[in-house]
């Protein structure tokens, strides 16, 4: 039978129109999520929040401001990033400016949890359909949050896809590169990267750049003896990927 191995526990170190413009606050791409928000929110102050899911699908939301609880998702992934977009954790729930967050930022109050049924989070970097789109760039920002409890085949907490295809001229930009600071992954189980799983097979770029992230208690199963299968980070790539992190 195969068994948990792999376990973890490391630190990654002029007119009408002119004044319309003027009159729209600086914050209006920014969503607010709290575990109490309804999909039918904007989310564009906390006193009508919206659910993470709605901000991370709503393209308007280029910036994610959660609040402070735990966060669960419903099949078999939790939550998808399909786009560039910064994901911040750790506020109180009436901060104006981000500014206004605690420092330093305590990761352990935003929780992502999958609730040991499925993958936390997939970071999706092969969804667009040309050479120009689909890139998750390290624009794409996750920060102050706590992953935990993830299940799946592959990259239990995060699942970062750039896997490529036979077709250059579809591949070209297929990158997962995102920037990851103050995370924290925490008990993530999966078959390969029970943490973080890297995806770069056939022309795809996986990149991220992780700093001050937490490994804590991760595992990977090891179905062939001979296998190391990455209980905090396994990266999947062949002569024809390109893989780095820093």
């Amino acid at each position: 039978m195969s068994s948990w191995i792999n376990w973890s526990r490391h630190l990654v170190r002029g007119g009408i129109a002119a004044l319309a413009l003027a009159a729209l606050p600086a914050w209006a791409d920014i969503c607010r999520v709290t575990t109490g928000g309804a999909a039918g929110n904007a989310g564009a102050d906390w006193r009508q929040p919206t659910t993470l899911a709605s901000a991370l699908a709503r393209s308007a939301c280029t910036e994610i401001w959660v609040a402070k609880g735990t966060y669960t998702g419903t099949g078999t992934i939790a939550f998808q990033i399909t786009r560039n977009l910064q994901l911040y954790g750790g506020f109180e729930g009436n901060e104006i400016a981000s500014t206004e967050r605690a420092t330093p930022i305590d990761a352990s109050v935003t929780v992502l949890d999958g609730e040991d049924l499925r993958q936390v989070l997939v970071i999706d970097g092969t969804t667009g359909n040309s050479a120009t789109t689909g890139s998750i760039t390290s624009a794409t920002v996750i920060e102050g949050l706590t992953i935990t409890r993830g299940r799946a085949f592959w990259g239990g907490g995060i699942q970062c896809k750039a896997m490529g295809s036979a077709q250059p001229a579809l591949t070209q930009n297929r990158t997962c590169s995102p920037t990851i600071r103050q995370v924290r992954f925490v008990a993530n189980f999966a078959d390969f990267g029970g943490a973080l799983f890297l995806d770069a097979q056939t022309r795809g770029n996986a990149s991220p750049t992780l700093t001050d992230v937490v490994f804590d208690g991760n595992g990977a199963r090891t179905p062939v003896a001979v296998w190391t299968t990455g209980g905090a980070i396994y990266v999947s790539v062949d002569s024809n990927g390109q893989t780095s992190g820093t």
